[in-house]
């Protein structure tokens, strides 16, 4: 079926459900793409979707739904570092208060690479264990970083490591 009938069932079907019920309906939008955008990342949302109102649903990529991501950049403090059993390496993050917050790819300068490996080498506490990605070695404060990650609900998301902010 085509998006608007779809989207015609969909609203009916959740038509007189509770706020807090599992699925929303979203309203559509008419108009210049870019302005959507920017009001989206101005007000802190993840991003947009823009579909063709003649597409027809199908899964995996297509390019007819395009999904354009708001990102976001902070700083935050490098808790540990996690290797994963497929090889990946993540810093795993932590807000001021020393809360858990996320991971982000180590995605760094050759410069600013050392600089973060050595910091890393000196913060490391020997604690280490296991996570369900991989092995987990823990850090004492006095890393923090720049981090690139996905706008949205307060939950670190599709990020990477720019910068460093900081080296105790």
């Amino acid at each position: 079926m085509p998006l608007e009938e779809r989207r015609r069932i969909l609203r009916d079907l959740l038509a007189g459900r509770p706020a807090d019920f599992a699925l929303a309906y979203s309203e559509e939008f008419e108009g210049d793409g870019a302005d959507l955008f920017a009001a989206a990342d101005r007000t802190g949302l993840e991003g947009i979707v823009s579909k063709r109102r003649d597409s027809r649903y199908r899964t995996g990529r297509c390019d007819s739904w395009v999904k354009v991501k708001c990102f976001a950049e902070g700083l935050f403090a490098v808790a540990g570092i996690e290797r994963t059993r497929t090889g990946e390496v993540n810093a795993l993050l932590a807000d001021a208060a020393g809360a858990p917050v996320g991971r982000a790819f180590v995605t760094l300068g050759r410069e600013d690479r050392e600089q973060f490996w050595g910091a890393v080498r000196i913060l490391s506490t020997g604690a280490g264990r296991k996570s369900r990605a991989g092995d987990v070695q823990s850090l004492a404060p006095g890393l923090s970083v720049r981090v690139r990650h996905l706008r949205g609900e307060g939950v670190i998301r599709h990020a990477a490591i720019v910068g460093l902010a900081g080296v105790d």
